[in-house]
C-alpha cells in the first residue's frame, strides 16, 4: 500500500505545483515598439489568489495638436486585482485624464504576453506653457503587443490608487 500511495502523492503534488501560471515578483519586457513594460505580482491578502499590483509602460504618446510627446504611465493597482486562470485585464476607470487599457496572459511561471493602449488628456501645449491655458488635446499610444519575463523581486513602487505620468504622481478620482 505504501509503495502505491507514495508515487500517487508525488504525482498529485507535482501536478498541483505545475498548474501555477505565474509567480510572485516582477516581470519586465518590451512592447512591439520597444517601450518598457513592468508588471508586479503579489499574494492577494484577501484570498489565495495572486494579483497584479502594478503596471508600468514606457509608452510614447504623441499629442494631436502641439506635436509634443508625453512618456511613461505607471499605475499602482488597488487590492483585489486577481489573476484568474492565468489571465488579467485592467483599465484606468478611476482616472479622468488617463485612459490605459491592458490585458495579459501568464504563460508558465516566467512569461506574460498581452496588449496595451493608452490615451492622455493634456493641455495644449502640454509641457511648455507658462500661462493658464484652456486648450486641451489628446496624446495617444496605439494598442500594441508586449512580452515580459520574470526578473525577481519588485524594484518599482507606486502606491495603490496612484498613477505616475513621466515624473508626476496623480491620485484616482
Amino acid at each position: 500500500m505504501q509503495r502505491f500511495l507514495l508515487p500517487v502523492l508525488a504525482t498529485l503534488l507535482a501536478t498541483s505545483m505545475g498548474a501555477q501560471a505565474q509567480q510572485i515578483g516582477e516581470y519586465t519586457g518590451l512592447t512591439d515598439d520597444g517601450s518598457t513594460v513592468t508588471i508586479d505580482v503579489a499574494q492577494d491578502p484577501g484570498n489565495s489568489n495572486l494579483e497584479v499590483t502594478l503596471v508600468a509602460f514606457g509608452l510614447s504618446l504623441p499629442c494631436s495638436k502641439s506635436g509634443e510627446t508625453l512618456h511613461d504611465i505607471g499605475i499602482g493597482i488597488n487590492n483585489g486585482a486577481d489573476i484568474i486562470g492565468g489571465k488579467f485585464s485592467f483599465n484606468t476607470a478611476n482616472f479622468f485624464d488617463i485612459d490605459l487599457v491592458t490585458s495579459m496572459t501568464f504563460k508558465g511561471t516566467t512569461t506574460v504576453k498581452g496588449k496595451v493602449g493608452a490615451n492622455l488628456a493634456a493641455f495644449n501645449p502640454a509641457l511648455t506653457h507658462d500661462k493658464l491655458t484652456k486648450n486641451v488635446q489628446v496624446c495617444v499610444s496605439p494598442v500594441q503587443n508586449f512580452t515580459a519575463t520574470f526578473t525577481g523581486a519588485p524594484k518599482l513602487a507606486i502606491a495603490p490608487g496612484k498613477a505616475v505620468i513621466g515624473n508626476t504622481i496623480r491620485s484616482a478620482n
